[in-house]
C-alpha cells in the first residue's frame, strides 16, 4: 500500500480507493450516574368489581343517613369513599429503576411544549378537520425544531468542557 507524507513530517495518509476514512479516538468521559429509584403509588381501577363497590356504597351511612351540613358531609364523603377504594382497589407501590439516564436536553419547557403538541394531536384525531390538522402540523414542526436546537445547544456546551479537561 502506498503512503504519502506530504502533509507534515509526522502525518502520513494511506492512499485507498475510497474517500471514507475511519477516525479513531479515545475520550475519557465518565457517563452520568443513573437517577435514584422512585416510588410510584397507584390503584389498578380496571380490576375493581363495580357491583360490589356499589353495594358497599349503598350500605354505607353516606347514602342511608347523610349528614345535613356541608362540612360533615364532605368529611364523610372523603372518609367513606377512601375506605371503600382501599378495600376494593388497594394502593400499589412500585419502585421504578431507570435503565438509562434521562436526556439532559429534555427540559421542562420542552415537556410542556410536547404536552401541548399531544393535546393538539388528540383534537385532530377526534375531529379530522383541516384547521386542527394545520394546527397540529405547525406544532409538530415547531417541536421538531425545538428538539434539534435543544440537542445542539446541550452538546455544543459539552464540547468546550471536554477540551478544557485535556
Amino acid at each position: 500500500m502506498k503512503t504519502w507524507t506530504g502533509l507534515s513530517l509526522e502525518e502520513s495518509v494511506r492512499m485507498t480507493p475510497s474517500d471514507h476514512f475511519p477516525v479513531f479516538t479515545r475520550l475519557s468521559i465518565n457517563p452520568a450516574p443513573l437517577p435514584p429509584p422512585t416510588l410510584h403509588s397507584f390503584r389498578r381501577l380496571h380490576f375493581m368489581d363495580i357491583g360490589s363497590f356499589v353495594t358497599d356504597l349503598k350500605s354505607s351511612h353516606l347514602i342511608s343517613d347523610p349528614p345535613k351540613s356541608l362540612g360533615p358531609l364532605l368529611s364523610a364523603y372523603n372518609t367513606i369513599l377512601s375506605s371503600l377504594l382501599d378495600k376494593h382497589v388497594p394502593i400499589v407501590n412500585k419502585l421504578s429503576r431507570r435503565q438509562s439516564p434521562s436526556n439532559p436536553w429534555f427540559t421542562a419547557t420542552f415537556r410542556a411544549f410536547r404536552s401541548t403538541l399531544r393535546h393538539a394531536e388528540n383534537i385532530w384525531k377526534r375531529t379530522h378537520s383541516a384547521a386542527d390538522w394545520s394546527s397540529f402540523k405547525s406544532l409538530r414542526n415547531q417541536c421538531h425544531k425545538l428538539i434539534l436546537s435543544s440537542k445542539k445547544e446541550y452538546y455544543s456546551s459539552l464540547v468546550p468542557s471536554v477540551f478544557l479537561l485535556l
